[in-house]
């Protein structure tokens, strides 16, 4: 087998923890396999993924490759859409960002399990779906409308030197004062918040004008919350959470907060749509506001469907995905 170790060098601002997993990986491999291991920094946003595409075929066809995404969703983002369609590539996931939300649907307080170098190299697989967004793939949630908007706020606060906000150490220190402002200014454009999407799930129309939207494979989002509590990793469907819109709801944020820590029931039904689905296929006359595990884009097209087991996610220490359990409470999918 042959390891690559993908860095995002910003997840490691702290030194001392870059220098330890460094260590780490020269300590798991002997000497006489250190040719059995490569590290890549990345540059930028989506830099890995052609150099990770690279490396997994330019390996022997009967040899696998397993895959380290040492930093946050991001670089995991990268990784995934580098290995997709490979099928001698494992995926894993080292959590040094500041959500790592797919790691957590194996659970809460496995962080420091799945930093361990040496137990990542020694694990196994478990099938995992994957987001198939035909040019773009997501591992954990594909988000429409007023959360990408604020992906692309924050993204634009981030990278603008221009911004003074963004330059700010109040604001560089304030992840959730960040997110806060970001949405607040998504919320501010009131055609996003009343756009009309057409909006079809296995062949059933539910078009309509719709807030924001979150298509998950996993359960977790935002670091802390639990947005899709019902969503399982590999039980071959996407789980759909829509909010509808209201232009003049005083509420919003309210129901916003409810939608995306997963109470979404405690809404009126005619507030929000909820459905588990295969396919699902939107389109809008605007520019639709998209994100793939964070990462925005616009389109004016989205056609998603679930590619069921498409890759190996390495399960350290042979943990599940905590809500496997669901797939045979009341008779499974």
């Amino acid at each position: 087998m042959f390891h690559l170790f993908v860095i995002n060098p910003k997840s490691f601002r702290n030194t001392d923890n870059l220098e330890k997993v460094l260590l780490d990986m020269e300590n798991c491999f002997s000497v006489g396999r250190r040719e059995q291991y490569q590290i890549y920094v990345s540059r930028r946003p989506r830099d890995a993924i052609a150099a990770v595409r690279r490396y997994v075929t330019s390996a022997p066809a009967d040899s696998a490759v397993r895959v380290y995404a040492l930093g946050g969703d991001g670089i995991l983002f990268d990784c995934l859409n580098g290995i997709i369609g490979l099928p001698n590539a494992e995926l894993a996931s080292v959590p040094y960002g500041a959500s790592n939300d797919f790691v957590r649907a194996f659970g809460e307080g496995l962080f420091d399990e799945f930093k361990d170098i040496r137990a990542q190299a020694l694990s196994g697989c478990i099938p995992t779906d994957v987001i198939d967004g035909g040019s773009n793939f997501a591992l954990n949630r594909v988000h429409i409308g007023i959360e990408a908007q604020t992906m692309l706020n924050l993204w634009n606060f981030s990278y603008n030197a221009a911004n003074f906000i963004s330059r700010s150490r109040f604001y560089q220190s304030h992840m959730g004062m960040r997110t806060y402002i970001s949405c607040v200014l998504a919320l501010m454009n009131k055609n996003l918040r009343n756009q009309y999407y057409t909006l079809e799930a296995d062949g059933q129309d539910f078009s309509g004008r719709y807030t924001t939207m979150a298509i998950s494979n996993g359960p977790c989002q935002g670091g802390t919350m639990t947005s899709a509590p019902d969503a399982v990793p590999n039980d071959g469907l996407m789980h759909f959470i829509a909010l509808k819109n209201n232009v003049f709801d005083a509420m919003i944020l309210r129901k916003i907060q409810l939608y995306s820590t997963g109470f979404y029931k405690e809404l009126s039904p005619d507030e929000y749509v909820m459905i588990k689905a295969k396919e699902i296929k939107i389109s809008s006359d605007e520019p639709i506001n998209t994100s793939f595990d964070g990462e925005a884009f616009v389109t004016n097209e989205l056609n998603l469907r679930i590619h069921p087991s498409a890759i190996k996610f390495v399960n350290v220490n042979g943990h599940r995905y905590r809500n496997e359990h669901l797939l045979t409470e009341g008779g499974g999918i």
